[in-house]
């Protein structure tokens, strides 16, 4: 291949502002201020925000589910930084300072990988393709952080065809940089990125013959073997969740436009979703990208054929256990349900749409020849990468401006001196699935309090198996609790008589060796409020009500027994 004639200042300006008006469109917000998130409230921002914010917190450890804390490591380390450039101020800038970078990256990577293929107009299409995503636009509405580097599979590509036409050391060292970070990223893109250098590398080493090819791999898994190593450790505590797939065809899969489970649908990557879904999980690949697809075949057959012969595996992981077409099943099963029986860790992976992360790339890249083989396509580029970042916001299934939401904490919970931690009553354990109640909200208040909570995030709390003065406490609440059996107490802490006198002295120890220093009730929370102030007046003293209708009791510092071991009746 000719080497590309340098670009002149113009050209380089028209490209970076081309990105940046990208970039300012696609994360355009509905709203700004001090505590408004971007998101789907209704989606995982909140708990992908606390992992962030938990790893850059001041707060010993454990920050929740004291005394236990929470086993769940931080599932995409590569994104801390980018979170951390704004974060170590406030949360809600580190959660926009990562939005902008994986939006830039995107952006970057889709030029970096486009310019190998077509000249510099296509590659702005190709950018804006990658960019504007349909399927990064969902991510982002869902909050999901760990599908939000697209740009680093473009990176990688990169390197990798640069190795082979090139053969430069450092080459083979972005290539392997890039395919360890993509792991770092989570396991989905570990497996997608795998599957990216079983596609690609065999193809390359078939014409260019460079080692560099397979050393990158070894690079690649030094850098992700050792948290690999760690995870295996704690990931049997969702082995519960693990649901093997069907084993015959399953029926006419209802809302299939609307909901995915475990995989999408063939028409919903295809079929433009004009209305907002709560929370925008998109698997829409784009009328005009695929239209531009197929016009380069037209005039580029081998070149772009090939790139779809790339994009499809990606494309048919995306679609899951038994693929569907319109909800109708085609009776045959899909890729996963032979990888999960082979591998069976695998179950843990039930988002098979994100293998779309795969194939985009691919189809950014035919976009750019597209354009470059058809002169005026060329000629007005600025007018097709427009149509394709239009498609990609109006039609996505997520909100735009993109959507967000409110962080109000209760209005006496700031009031509250020091810095012990919080027993928060009722525990949030009657969220109903698919209901509109955003899910962990005391962890999502716990990001603007700034200190320890007893909600765990995720997995049975600690209190309501060890306090019986605690549980007493939330089951006089009479809240329903739609908790799995394997979060659910033990039947005798279901509802336990409260402790009293050395029993109860010796639970109030623990509390406060715990580190607690209050417990709060939410009355509008708690259904059955009067007899859960009733108890923990006996128990506690006199509460204090506070702004909102909230009520708080300071749990006593009591001086240590002199017996050496706990009081009878004690937990």
């Amino acid at each position: 291949m000719a080497p590309t004639p340098p670009l002149s200042p113009r050209e380089r300006w028209i490209t970076a502002l081309t990105g940046l008006v990208t970039l300012v469109l696609f994360l355009l917000p509905a709203g700004l201020g001090p505590r408004v998130i971007v998101g789907d409230p209704l989606g995982e921002t909140d708990n992908h925000l606390w992992m962030f914010w938990r790893a850059l917190s001041r707060l010993p450890e454990p920050v929740a589910n004291l005394p236990d804390g929470v086993p769940i490591p931080l599932m995409d380390p590569f994104n801390l930084p980018f979170y951390a450039v704004g974060g170590w101020l406030d949360p809600v800038l580190g959660w926009w300072s990562l939005r902008i970078f994986n939006e830039a990256l995107a952006l970057w990577g889709g030029l970096v990988l486009c310019r190998l293929f077509a000249g510099e107009r296509g590659a702005r299409v190709g950018m804006v393709a990658l960019g504007s995503a349909p399927l990064l636009a969902g991510l982002f509405d869902f909050g999901i952080t760990e599908g939000w580097p697209l740009g680093l599979f473009a990176l990688h590509l990169a390197a990798l065809v640069q190795h082979g036409r090139q053969g430069r050391a450092w080459t083979a060292v972005a290539a392997g940089l890039s395919l360890g970070l993509i792991g770092l990223c989570g396991w989905y893109f570990a497996l997608f990125g795998l599957l990216t250098d079983a596609l690609v590398v065999p193809a390359l080493l078939w014409r260019h013959r460079r080692p560099g090819l397979l050393l990158q791999g070894l690079l690649a898994l030094a850098m992700v073997l050792p948290r690999f190593l760690a995870f295996r450790a704690v990931q049997g505590q969702w082995a519960h969740r693990w649901y093997p797939p069907a084993a015959n065809p399953p029926g006419y899969r209802e809302g299939w436009m609307d909901i995915t489970v475990r995989g999408t649908d063939l028409f919903k990557m295809i079929l433009p979703h004009p209305e907002v879904l709560h929370p925008g999980k998109s698997s829409y690949l784009g009328l005009v990208l695929l239209a531009l697809v197929g016009l380069g075949l037209l005039r580029r057959r081998r070149q772009v054929g090939a790139l779809l012969l790339a994009a499809a595996p990606f494309l048919v992981l995306a679609m899951g256990y038994w693929p569907t077409v319109a909800g109708h099943t085609v009776g045959i099963p899909g890729p996963p349900f032979y990888l999960v029986k082979l591998v069976p860790s695998l179950l843990g992976l039930s988002h098979w749409e994100r293998a779309m992360a795969g194939a985009l790339p691919f189809l950014a890249v035919a976009a750019a020849v597209a354009v470059e083989a058809w002169p005026r396509l060329a000629r007005g580029w600025w007018l097709v990468a427009a149509l394709v970042l239009a498609d990609g916001l109006a039609f996505s299934g997520a909100s735009w401006p993109r959507g967000v939401y409110r962080v109000d904490l209760p209005a006496g919970l700031e009031t509250l001196p020091g810095q012990d931690g919080l027993i928060q009553l009722p525990f949030d354990n009657n969220r109903e699935p698919f209901s509109t109640d955003p899910a962990r909200t005391y962890n999502r208040w716990q990001v603007a309090l700034n200190r320890p909570v007893s909600e765990n995030y995720e997995g049975p709390d600690a209190v309501l198996f060890r306090s019986r003065l605690i549980a007493a406490a939330q089951a006089r609440c009479r809240l329903r609790d739609t908790l799995p059996p394997y979060y659910q107490p033990p039947p005798d802490m279901r509802n336990p008589p409260p402790p009293s006198g050395a029993a109860l002295d010796g639970e109030l120890r623990l509390l406060r060796g715990w580190g607690y220093g209050w417990v709060v009730l939410h009355r509008g929370r708690c259904p059955a409020a009067a007899p859960t102030i009733q108890l923990l007046d006996a128990a506690l003293g006199p509460g204090r009500e506070l702004a909102g209708g909230d009520w708080a009791w300071p749990l006593p510092a009591l001086a240590a027994p002199d017996a050496k071991r706990p009081p009878d009746g004690g937990p």
